[in-house]
């Protein structure tokens, strides 16, 4: 099948660029020299089917997103999955299998029933992050966002996380997922949006949220039909971090922390100036309070009381914390 190679370059750019990763960056990983990538981005310059193979793994996407569309089916789109995510164990291949096919059958029982099509939540267009603090500022903002599309306001806790992603036509499966393996995200006309999670366990409750916050993420930022398989050893890329600023900010947002530690008689400045004027006197009586040493110190206690107001996990809420100052 022939391929347009100015329609390769351009989508080889993109790829890179929706990594947040340099021309020099991606020639070092693939073993390539910058000039010699920069001429295959600009079309002038074949690329070989390994080159493709080796830039397809560094931007964590499929070969296959790279060549003219063909017609997909099942078992072209698991191969998607295990291709971006070679190490996932093939006895999960059977229960992916069973999740796709039930969303098939949901998405043609949906139509027979004159149901309109979910279209999933609105994607945020936004430019690929620059830096860090790009992606943490476009996560925090676009949190912000949706919970006011979604009338969460600015500090109320969520209630059933899975139940307000379905509402939003995002599909959630539960699956044993592999320990470094947090949840895996399709998008595609065969499942619609998807997101395979692990198993909500009682003492992770709040990491199982984050999780599929995180995966909510992708869905909200990725335009275009998508496979992500979310692990730790990614976490350095920006897409990653974005995410995670999404799901932190979502889940913990910043009103409502300040409100909660405010509850606490917590997060106060360790000194106060009063004053009072009386009735019969023009300058008003001024005093310094200080608060007792460590009194505005938030203990292991007031943590674990805020991350059970907001249903999130005691590391998460640390993080959320510290990010915050």
């Amino acid at each position: 099948m022939a391929v347009d190679r100015e329609a390769l370059a351009r989508a080889l750019r993109e790829a890179r660029q929706n990594r947040g990763m340099s021309q020099e960056a991606a020639a070092k990983h693939v073993g390539l020299s910058r000039t010699v990538l920069t001429q295959i981005e600009l079309g002038n310059r074949p690329v070989s089917s390994d080159e493709l193979s080796k830039l397809a793994g560094a931007y964590r996407r499929p070969v296959k997103d790279f060549l003219p569309p063909t017609e997909v089916d099942e078992g072209d789109l698991l191969a998607r999955v295990f291709s971006v995510e070679p190490s996932l164990p093939g006895r999960l291949r059977p229960d992916l299998e069973h999740v796709v096919s039930l969303c098939g059958e949901a998405i043609a029982l949906e139509r027979v029933l004159g149901r309109p099509a979910r279209t999933g939540p609105p994607q945020y267009r936004v430019d690929s992050p620059r830096n860090t603090a790009d992606a943490i500022v476009q996560g925090e903002h676009v949190a912000d966002q949706e919970r006011q599309r979604l009338g969460l306001g600015t500090g109320s806790p969520i209630g059933d996380v899975p139940g307000l992603l379905a509402s939003q036509g995002v599909r959630v499966a539960i699956l044993p997922l592999p320990e470094e393996v947090s949840s895996i995200f399709l998008r595609h006309r065969l499942v619609g949006s998807l997101i395979v999670s692990g198993p909500e366990e009682s003492e992770a409750r709040g990491w199982f949220r984050s999780c599929l916050l995180h995966a909510y993420a992708l869905a909200l930022f990725e335009t275009e039909p998508s496979v992500d398989v979310i692990t730790a050893q990614h976490s350095d890329e920006l897409w990653h971090m974005r995410a995670s600023a999404f799901a932190a900010a979502f889940l913990l947002p910043r009103s409502g922390l300040e409100s909660t530690i405010a509850s606490l008689d917590k997060g106060r400045p360790s000194r106060r100036a009063l004053a009072v004027f009386g009735l019969a006197v023009e300058e008003a009586a001024e005093v310094v309070v200080r608060s007792a040493p460590g009194s505005q110190t938030l203990t292991c206690h007031d943590v674990a009381v805020i991350a059970r107001r907001f249903g999130a996990g005691y590391e998460t809420t640390v993080r959320r914390l510290r990010s915050l100052d």
